[in-house]
C-alpha cells in the first residue's frame, strides 16, 4: 500500500506493480488522479485537512482488508504490464 499525492508517475508506478493507494491530493492533476484511482477501484481518497492519525489508520485498514481494491490492484498491473511491455506507442496528429 502507498500513501501518495497522486502525482502522475506514482500513480503508475502503483499501477504497474499492484499496489494499493490511499491519495492525499495537493494540487493540479493531483485531483484528477485521485478520483480515477477511487474510481478504478484501486484506492481511496482523503482531503488533507481532515487527516488525522485515527482517520488514517482508518483508511489503511479499509484498504487493506478490501477485497475488491485488491484484486483490482491486480488486474490494472496486469495490463499496465502488458502495456509497457508491448512497447506500444500513442500518436496524436493535429489537423
Amino acid at each position: 500500500m502507498m500513501i501518495t499525492h497522486g502525482g502522475a508517475s506514482s500513480v503508475k508506478e502503483c499501477l504497474y506493480y499492484g499496489v494499493p493507494m490511499i491519495v492525499i491530493p495537493l494540487a493540479e492533476d493531483q485531483y484528477g488522479n485521485a478520483a480515477r484511482v477511487v474510481s478504478h477501484g484501486l484506492g481511496v481518497r482523503t482531503d488533507l485537512r481532515k487527516l488525522t492519525v485515527k482517520h488514517l489508520q482508518d483508511l489503511v485498514e479499509a484498504v487493506d482488508k478490501s477485497s475488491y481494491i485488491r484484486w483490482q490492484s491486480i488486474a490494472w498491473s496486469r495490463k499496465s504490464r502488458e502495456v509497457e511491455q508491448s512497447n506500444r506507442v500513442i500518436t496524436i496528429s493535429c489537423v
